[in-house]
């Protein structure tokens, strides 16, 4: 495994988010490149501080004395209750600002890892779908007999498009589980390569395609008319992203 492709998985590592192959694999990778092993100490201290209490701040008896000293007002005769008013405003918001910073980290770190964790969900069910006889419950290239087979077997109804012209022919479409919900995963191809396009209901507002990359794969994750769209394959990005700017509507494309 080389370096450029570890460092995208390290941090997936250092959560136990990675299959069992991929976690041996990088694990050996560790064990031979001090440059990497180093980045994935840095990462798993960065969690424990961020989890501990290492980054609470008591504040020192003299905290007081310091800031009524610093925001002593210039003119001698101010009220003195403005001055204590004005004291324990700056206190509290010295001590809130400190006390917020561990939550702010855990919030940065816990983010990143639902967008790991869900692109490793993708992924595997992708890998799936090669490695079994289960890539495909409709086969089928008419957008008009694949989008009516997912009716009544999902609460919502994904978007099926007719790439073929293009060069994206559609192949068909099954049901699929991804993020603790049923997903429509429908499936096209680029010569020899495989796209499962991956659909499910969302509240997000629309978003452009977002790139990622995990085990090998790339990713392209959008958000358009209340769904989710996540394109997974092995075909390069740039065809890849192609793909996914197709199926993003303009007022001079398709409906």
């Amino acid at each position: 495994m080389e370096c450029e492709r570890a460092r995208l998985l390290i941090d997936a590592y250092t959560t136990d988010e990675l299959d069992l192959a991929a976690a041996l694999d990088i694990e050996e990778h560790l064990g031979g490149c001090a440059a990497c092993a180093r980045e994935s100490e840095s990462i798993q201290s960065l969690r424990r501080a961020v989890a501990g209490g290492s980054l609470r701040y008591e504040a020192p008896p003299d905290l007081r004395r310091r800031v009524l000293a610093d925001l002593r007002p210039a003119d001698a005769e101010a009220p003195r209750a403005s001055r204590r008013r004005t004291a324990r405003l700056a206190m509290a918001a010295a001590v809130g600002a400190l006390l917020l910073l561990p939550w702010l980290g855990l919030y940065w770190n816990t983010t990143r890892s639902a967008a790991n964790q869900l692109a490793a969900e993708v992924t595997a069910s992708h890998i799936r779908s090669l490695m079994t006889d289960h890539l495909l419950d409709v086969v089928s290239t008419d957008q008009h007999t694949v989008k009516p087979w997912f009716n009544g077997k999902l609460d919502f109804s994904p978007s099926v498009t007719e790439l073929a012209a293009e060069g994206f022919p559609l192949v068909g479409g099954r049901l699929d589980y991804v993020g603790d919900r049923p997903v429509a995963a429908v499936v096209y191809r680029r010569h020899q390569h495989v796209i499962n396009l991956y659909t499910w209901p969302t509240t997000q507002a629309d978003s452009e395609p977002s790139a990622s990359e995990h085990n090998g794969y790339h990713l392209l994750r959008w958000s358009r008319d209340g769904m989710t769209c996540v394109a997974v394959s092995d075909l390069n990005p740039q065809e890849l992203r192609q793909f996914a700017e197709l199926l993003r509507p303009t007022p001079t494309t398709r409906p």
